[in-house]
């Protein structure tokens, strides 16, 4: 079963907003990475905000990387990302992994300081 995304478009503030819920796995979020490569597109926007509050499980540290790495080169710098999640989700491997590769992601725990982030 694949993650649940919602996806708006702020258009006052320039980007997407993706909420995702679901058993996080590795295909999962190379589908997530996908979808904003494509939607970015379609909107014609460069910065997203991707709340992944409401997943379930935790990704291995393997599982972590590869991410990153799916993000660099699908992403690279163009795209914007910030990352929002429970502090236990977070140890900020794949986002240094992704960022050591040329992309442009913060992972987050507060909704103010990633917005902030996000449109500076």
């Amino acid at each position: 079963m694949g993650f649940k995304l919602d996806i708006a478009h702020n258009e006052a503030g320039g980007y997407l907003a993706y909420t995702v819920a679901g058993p996080w796995t590795l295909q999962n979020t190379y589908a997530l990475i996908d979808s904003i490569k494509q939607e970015t597109g379609r909107h014609g926007v460069t910065r997203v905000l991707v709340d992944m509050r409401a997943t379930e499980g935790l990704p291995s540290d393997m599982d972590r990387y590869k991410w990153g790495v799916r993000a660099a080169e699908v992403l690279g710098g163009r795209v914007r990302v910030a990352v929002l999640g429970r502090s236990e989700q977070i140890n900020r491997f794949g986002e240094n992994t992704a960022v050591n590769r040329g992309a442009d992601v913060n992972t987050l725990t507060d909704p103010d300081e990633a917005l902030r982030w996000l449109t500076r």
